[in-house]
C-alpha cells in the first residue's frame, strides 16, 4: 500500500493489469514487428498463444526461409530447438532446422 501511494497517478497503469498472462503474451506476439521478439513467443508455454497459434504459425513459416538463409544471431539451436515440429509447414524446412541440431551436436562431441 505504501509503494502505491508512493508513486505518482499517471503510472499506477503501469504498475497494475487486469490482463491475463495468455493475453499479454498473445499481445506481445501481435504488438511487435522485431522477428527476435516476436520468437520469443515459442519460448513460452504453447498454452498461453494457443489462441493465436495459427498467426504465429503462418509468421513462423514465412519467416523461417529467411532464418535459415541469413541465420541471425539469435536463431541459433535452442531457438530452433523451441520450435514445435507441427508448427513447419514445409518438410525440407523441418528437416533443415532439425539436420542443423544434430549436425551442431556432434560437432560440439567432437570437439571435446
Amino acid at each position: 500500500l505504501g509503494l502505491v501511494r508512493s508513486m505518482k497517478r499517471k503510472y499506477w497503469g503501469t504498475f497494475f493489469t487486469f490482463k491475463t498472462g495468455n493475453q499479454g503474451q498473445q499481445e506481445y506476439f501481435l504488438n511487435h514487428t522485431e522477428d527476435r521478439l516476436k520468437f520469443m513467443t515459442l519460448s513460452i508455454n504453447r498454452n498461453k498463444w494457443k489462441a493465436i497459434e495459427p498467426q504465429v504459425k503462418e509468421w513462423l513459416n514465412e519467416r523461417l526461409p529467411i532464418w535459415l538463409d541469413h541465420q541471425p544471431d539469435w536463431f541459433n539451436a535452442t531457438a530452433k530447438a523451441w520450435i514445435p515440429d507441427d508448427m513447419i509447414t514445409s518438410p525440407a524446412n523441418l528437416k533443415a532446422i532439425r539436420d542443423k541440431a544434430v549436425e551442431a551436436k556432434v560437432e560440439k562431441r567432437q570437439a571435446s
